[in-house]
Parts: C-alpha cells; sequence; structure tokens
C-alpha cells in the first residue's frame, strides 16, 4: 500500500539489489505464502534468484537465512571480510524478519550451513503455519520472554509506519470521497 511517497515496504526497500531464494513445502498453503512474500520483496526491489518446492520438513512458520562464512578465524584478512559479510547478512535478515512479524508473521531467524548460500543472498523457508497452541509450556513461556525483545521492538516501530500509512490513505480517501460528493451536489 502507499500514500504520497510513504509505502508500507519502504523498510525493506534500503536493501533494494538483495539477492533471495524460497523454499516452502508441496502444500498449497505453504505455496501461497511463499507466493505473497516473493511479491512484497520484488514490490521492495529485491531480487528472486530460485523459487522452489521443496521435499523436505521445513520448520512451522517463515524462517529467514543469511550467509555463513567458512569460519575463518578473525585474525586473517578473510576471516574479517566473512564477518563483515556475515554481519550484513544479519543485519537484512532482522529488518525482513522485523517487516514480517510487524504484518503477523510467525518469522524467526535460521541458520544454514557454512557456505551454503553466498555472500549477500537470503533464503527463506516457508512452512506450515504454526499451531502454538500443541506447544509444550516451556515453549509458550520462551516466546512469552521473545515477545518483549528484539525483532519485536523493530516489529513495533515497523506496525507504528505501517499504521500511518495506511491512516493517511484512509484520510486521502475520505477527502477524496467527500471532494466528490460535494462537487456532484447541486448548488443551493
Amino acid at each position: 500500500m502507499t500514500v504520497g511517497n510513504t509505502s508500507t515496504v519502504d523498510v525493506l526497500r534500503k536493501f533494494a539489489g538483495i539477492r533471495f531464494i524460497i523454499e516452502c513445502t508441496p502444500d498449497w498453503e505453504t505455496r501461497r505464502a511463499a507466493g505473497s512474500i516473493a511479491r512484497v520483496l520484488d514490490h521492495a526491489g529485491w531480487n528472486l534468484e530460485l523459487k522452489t518446492v521443496v521435499e523436505k520438513d521445513l520448520p512451522d512458520g517463515v524462517t529467514i537465512e543469511s550467509y555463513r562464512g567458512p569460519g575463518t578465524t578473525v585474525s586473517e584478512p578473510e576471516g574479517q571480510k566473512a564477518l563483515n559479510d556475515e554481519g550484513d547478512g544479519n543485519d537484512i535478515k532482522r529488518e525482513l524478519i522485523a517487516f514480517l512479524i510487524a504484518n503477523d508473521w510467525q518469522a524467526e531467524a535460521g541458520s544454514p550451513e557454512r557456505n551454503e548460500l553466498k555472500v549477500g543472498e537470503i533464503r527463506i523457508l516457508v512452512g506450515f503455519k504454526p499451531a502454538p497452541y500443541f506447544d509444550p509450556d516451556f515453549i509458550k513461556q520462551f516466546k512469552e520472554k521473545m515477545k518483549s525483545g528484539w525483532p519485536n521492538k523493530r516489529a513495533e516501530e515497523i506496525r507504528t509506519t505501517i499504521d500511518t500509512v495506511k491512516s493517511e490513505f484512509k484520510r486521502t480517501m475520505q477527502d477524496s470521497q467527500d471532494k466528490t460528493r460535494e462537487r456532484r451536489q447541486p448548488n443551493k
């Protein structure tokens, strides 16, 4: 949704050009969810490298993964570069997770095998919609604790921005409708 020059995906546009991969299970629901995420990221200027249906179990909800380097020591020049590349990927991963949470998706960070993804590449795994009702109590308690921390604080900032855009859109639409009604009413 866009109002004026503000869009709900503006928070993701700063990463335009990022390559992403989406994997989902063969289920209709997960394929549809993966398509929705791909459209949003395309709108934000991200580049879809691959969208594939996989015949393996994926975690419930949406899992976001980014580049993990070869595990060299930090004292080596390539080790410092790998750490920087991992850090950049983690920043993007966190913003995407916060955006999804702000839009009522259940998203979390994942960790691929080392060198499984390229530098500057994000992988999005789309599993079944979580059914938290059946989670054990310790998982429910852990999730409740996580709600107070990051990325939920960032998600709240994003949610506020989205709510502002939606509110502005509604106000603009209402103003437009009012002006249209005024033009249609005969002069008295």
